[in-house]
Order: structure tokens, then sequence, then C-alpha cells
């Protein structure tokens, strides 16, 4: 339940994110406590959860935080990490389903499907599967067909998804108004529970792009190969 001072908070949902456990030499130790409630990050409410955090903070740049401790407000400021929970590197938008490997954050917290720790185990140390969907663009062929972001991708008309490369490209010649064949998509969600869903692509305005990180911080916006209108942009952050 919300402290009574937040009245002006009005979360959506009856919940708030406390902070359960603060890793030792991490970005947060020393800032953070067991117990603090996130209130504002960036001057923003925190309504949600990691993810919500993850899409205002900026590696090695400052952010501001407030938190409820000990009965008051209290505001802090602490510098995510270039290599933290969910600083994705990679990033796969697939039929407007925003896409990276599993994250961090999700493993620590317990909160990755069996299926996919298995699949883990299986590959051997040193990698770990799975393809996140964090986001879904509006009116992307994943939003109209009622696909939903906090899922692991599965499947593909039956390959298994293990890793970004997976994700099959649009057609290389694609024409306007020419819709691709449906493409069958199995998902998982965080508890387990499994579903499959039909999506109607667009390759026209919906290709397979990707987005990688450079070491200055800058990001390179690439069309796979044999794409049609193959590109590429560096885009500062």
């Amino acid at each position: 339940q919300a402290p009574p001072t937040l009245s002006e908070w009005k979360p959506s949902r009856p919940v708030v994110l406390c902070v359960a456990r603060v890793e030792k030499g991490g970005p947060a130790d020393g800032t953070l406590r067991e117990g603090d409630v996130l209130v504002r990050a960036a001057g923003s409410y925190v309504r949600d959860g990691v993810l919500a955090l993850s899409s205002l903070a900026s590696p090695g740049r400052p952010l501001a935080l407030q938190v409820f401790r000990s009965g008051a407000l209290a505001s802090l400021e602490l510098v995510p990490s270039a290599d933290g929970s969910d600083g994705a590197e990679r990033v796969a938008i697939w039929h407007g389903l925003v896409c990276v490997h599993t994250p961090r954050a999700l493993r620590r917290a317990g909160i990755v499907p069996k299926c996919i720790l298995e699949a883990a185990r299986s590959e051997g140390a040193g990698y770990f599967p799975g393809v996140y969907v964090v986001r879904v663009c509006y009116g992307a062929p994943g939003q109209s067909t009622g696909m939903s972001a906090r899922n692991f991708l599965l499947e593909v008309d039956g390959r298994p998804i293990r890793c970004l490369d997976d994700l099959p490209p649009a057609p290389a010649t694609p024409s306007l108004g020419a819709l691709g064949a449906d493409v069958r998509v199995r998902v998982v969600d965080h508890i387990g529970r499994e579903g499959m869903q039909t999506l109607r692509p667009d390759p026209v305005f919906w290709p397979l792009i990707e987005l990688h990180r450079q070491s200055d911080g800058s990001w390179t916006r690439l069309l796979p190969s044999g794409t049609a209108g193959a590109e590429s942009a560096r885009d500062q952050p």
C-alpha cells in the first residue's frame, strides 16, 4: 500500500516498487537501501516495474530519484552502469515488437520462465538465451493482433527463437500494399503460461530493424542485408 503522504501519486494499480535488495558494488550501493519505495525517476512517477526505470536511465548519466524512506521523502542521485542489468547493447524491432535478449534484471529477480532457464542450462555457461518483448509499437502488426509486451518469443512458424539472430527477416522485395504470409508466433510469459499468436506482416512499413549501441554511446540503425531500403544511420542517445 502506498504511503499516505503520496496521495498525489495515484498509481493505476495498488502496487509500488520497493527495493528488496541492493547489490554490493553495484550502481545503487550506498545510495538506495532495502525497503526504499521508489516514487519518482527523472521527474516522472514510477508506476511500473523494472522496465519503467530502465526506459528512463542512460548509462553514465546521473539519474535523479525520489524515494519514500523512514516515513519521509528523500531525493537521491545515482549513475547507472554501462553494463547495468537492462543496458541493452542490441535491440531488434520485429513486426513492431521491440525485442532484446533476456534482461539481466529478470534473471536476478527469478522471473524467467522455466523453459528459458532449461534452454540456458542446455547451452552451457556463458550463453543465456531468450528474446524478450519490452514494448509493442502502436499500429504495428504485433499490436493489431493483440500481442503484449513482457513476453518471451519461443518459436516463429515452428522455428525456435533463442536469440535475436533467429528472428526471420521481412521479404527482400516487398511492394506497397502487399502483405506477407501469416506468421505463427509462440510466446511465454514470466510464470510460464504459453500462447500462440498470428501476425500478418507488413514488410514495407514494418521491416526488421536492428539497433546496435556503439562504444561512444551512439546507436547504429541497421536494416539487414537483403531487406528493401537497407541502410545504416548513427543517432546520438
